[in-house]
């Protein structure tokens, strides 16, 4: 697995124009972008030499690089404009935009995977000039947050620091991502915690632990533990804060201060804990949701409710309704309504528990306080704002978000548009007051394609 002119090398990956000092745990910004080469005859000829050695150009990665294939265009490797191959075709993969899909923290890198002869794959890296930074000879190269890479050899898993050296050995048989300078890591069948030097600094004693289960935890503070099917929470020193006493632990989100909250089980019911370790609310309901701005939906007996970030029930338990789905919340505004049902039918509350909207309609779907789309019965469709006062009136049978339409929500030139449609045939647009934009008359796709039109590109 040498290169033409890079004997000695052992197979690595190779990072595009950045400094070793550079790579940093950020959002990724590609510094070397692939262009897709066609192989017509000019190209051919520019790229002759390739040919004769039986190469072909796939495209070109920037900074002089180039990918080659060979003929078949089933393995990969990489040249150099000026006619170094530094490494014949031999790769399954080569990408520069990520290679195994968790590496994007990484700014520019070039990903090789190399797969031997059992199937498995390995992976490395070096830099442009030629210098090995780490071998090809792991399975796994993610990164870890906090400049660390977590690494895995023989089903074991270890840490590169932000120089690419073996900081922490693969021994271990669990590794998760570090928060605020420590990583939970799993030996044998106990849970512990190291350093970014390996030094442990919770011992191996419990059951289970999650470090980045609270992601949404400022700083990154605490750490579920178990022992015995008993969750609590630790500091990052392993001091017990919240005693393991409860069946289970997860995130709920935050408040409008940015405080963050944590739902706790005990015996089949749930409560609340907030970041400073006060339990909010006792461990009484049968199922809650998360904070919404100071607002989080609680259910008992079937029935909804909403507590406020003090605990307090603000909205009565007697409601029907969803505690949030996939498409939607029953809070909305960030806490400022909730739309719960009574008898089968939607209506809209305030933030205080106030009945602002009757109970009647069928569905309801929140834009802003002045835009509420609504179903009557009978399959009528309109928009009402937050005193209930009908903005568009009911004679449509569909009326739809913009980003609902073929067009997506890119730069916002549709913001205050809504599709709509009276007999689920012929599609417009209107305004939030209900005036014509596109007329009524349209196939849904030609009705996205005028607006475009219209609105330009």
């Amino acid at each position: 697995m040498k290169s033409k002119k890079s004997k000695g090398l052992l197979t690595m990956l190779l990072a595009t124009a950045m400094t070793i000092g550079s790579i940093q745990g950020a959002v990724y910004t590609a510094k070397a972008e692939e262009t897709t080469i066609k192989w017509d005859k000019a190209t051919k000829e520019k790229y002759k030499w390739l040919v004769d050695w039986g190469n072909k150009l796939t495209g070109t990665i920037g900074n002089g690089l180039l990918k080659i294939s060979d003929k078949k265009g089933n393995k990969f490797g990489l040249a150099k404009e000026d006619g170094t191959v530094i490494y014949e075709p031999q790769f399954e993969r080569i990408s520069e935009r990520g290679g195994p899909e968790d590496l994007w923290y990484y700014d520019g890198n070039i990903i090789l995977d190399y797969k031997d002869k059992d199937g498995r794959y390995f992976s490395g890296l070096m830099s442009s000039d030629g210098e090995e930074l780490v071998p090809v000879e792991y399975e796994e190269i993610t990164p870890a947050s906090d400049e660390m890479m977590r690494v895995a050899k023989n089903g074991k898993y270890g840490y590169l620091n932000e120089k690419f050296k073996l900081v922490i050995p693969c021994k271990y048989d669990e590794a998760e991502w570090f928060r605020n300078g420590i990583s939970v890591v799993k030996k044998g069948k106990k849970y512990g915690a190291v350093d970014k030097n390996g030094k442990t600094v919770i011992p191996f004693k419990y059951d289970e632990m999650l470090n980045n289960e609270l992601y949404n935890d400022n700083q990154g503070k605490y750490i579920i533990a178990c022992k015995n099917d008993k969750y609590g929470l630790l500091d990052s020193k392993g001091k017990v804060v919240l005693p393991l006493k409860y069946n289970g632990i997860k995130n709920a989100g935050k408040d409008k201060s940015g405080l963050a909250y944590y739902k706790v089980w005990k015996n089949n019911k749930v409560g609340f804990v907030n970041e400073n370790l006060k339990e909010i609310t006792k461990v009484k309901y049968d199922n809650a949701g998360n904070f919404y701005g100071n607002l989080a939906i609680v259910e008992k007996k079937e029935k909804l409710g909403a507590i406020n970030n003090l605990g307090k029930e603000v909205v009565p338990v007697k409601y029907q309704g969803e505690i949030e789905s996939y498409y939607g919340l029953s809070v909305w505004n960030n806490g400022e309504y909730l739309a719960l049902m009574k008898k089968g039918y939607f209506g809209l509350l305030d933030k205080t528990g106030k009945e602002i909207t009757p109970f009647k309609y069928l569905s309801i779907e929140f834009i802003n306080k002045d835009t509420i789309i609504a179903e009557k019965s009978g399959s009528k469709v309109g928009v009402i704002n937050n005193k209930n006062k009908v903005v568009v009136p009911f004679i449509y049978q569909e009326i739809k978000q913009y980003f609902e339409t073929s067009i997506g929500r890119d730069d916002g030139r549709f913001d205050n548009v809504l599709k709509v449609s009276k007999d689920g045939k012929k599609y417009g647009y209107i305004d939030f007051k209900g005036n014509i934009v596109i007329p009524i008359k349209y196939s849904e796709d030609n009705a996205d394609a005028v607006l475009e039109k219209k609105f330009g590109k």
